[in-house]
């Protein structure tokens, strides 16, 4: 009877916690947390992905593994990370090489960063900061190879990079079907956007490739 027990308490064990490793990549642990698993990432910041807008977003580890977070957790986290910085990543697993982080631990300083999900007290934007934000952004043409798709946790691709730096976000109505967009694929984009210190990003109106154009009516 003591045997059965001790085997289904190591059984149970190693139900709640699998490690993976990928060649070249961060060490991913994975943790049964009820319905949904949360997943470790450990990795070098590489580079930021930033909205239309010129917000901070998420950002892409040196494996390809991107970490998103809501917008308004922008300024807390560039300011407690940098690219070239290694990171702990919390967050919840994606069907796609993408995650929603939950927490971020930056080993140089020791700072933990918690992602709030919603926008309270000095994290919300007010009404003006907005208005400016929509105000200042421009018109900008961007042409050049895709390099990386941008997924959404929930595994949708919502944009892509370009090799020349430029990140191209894809509203709703033309990010479907996802096999439209291919890496290597030469794009032209027009749309509205900003650029800083963070890189050029613009929001897509029309996306020009090869065979077709996906178009958006605004009107």
């Amino acid at each position: 009877m003591k045997i059965l027990i001790s085997l289904a308490i190591l059984m149970s064990l190693t139900a709640v916690t699998t490690s993976c490793t990928t060649p070249g990549s961060s060490d991913r642990t994975a943790h049964n947390m009820g319905q949904k698993a949360t997943w470790e990432v450990s990795g070098v910041v590489s580079r930021f992905i930033t909205t239309a807008e010129g917000q901070v977003d998420g950002f892409i580890l040196e494996d390809g593994m991107q970490i998103r977070f809501p917008v308004h957790m922008s300024t807390a986290i560039t300011n407690g990370v940098a690219v070239g910085d290694t990171v702990n990543v919390k967050g919840f697993e994606s069907t796609t090489n993408a995650m929603q982080a939950t927490q971020i631990v930056t080993p140089k300083n020791a700072s933990e960063i918690v992602i709030a999900n919603r926008a309270k007290g000095k994290l919300a934007a007010s009404k003006k900061e907005r208005e400016k934000a929509y105000k200042d952004l421009q018109s900008i043409a961007v042409a050049g190879e895709i390099d990386t798709l941008l997924h959404e946790p929930s595994g949708e691709v919502s944009g892509f990079l370009l090799t020349e730096g430029s990140v191209v976000r894809l509203p709703v109505d033309i990010r479907t079907p996802a096999r439209a967009y291919d890496i290597g694929q030469y794009v032209e984009v027009t749309g509205f956007g900003s650029e800083n210190k963070y890189g050029k990003s613009v929001e897509a109106a029309t996306v020009q490739r090869q065979p077709s154009e996906y178009e958006i009516d605004y009107e």
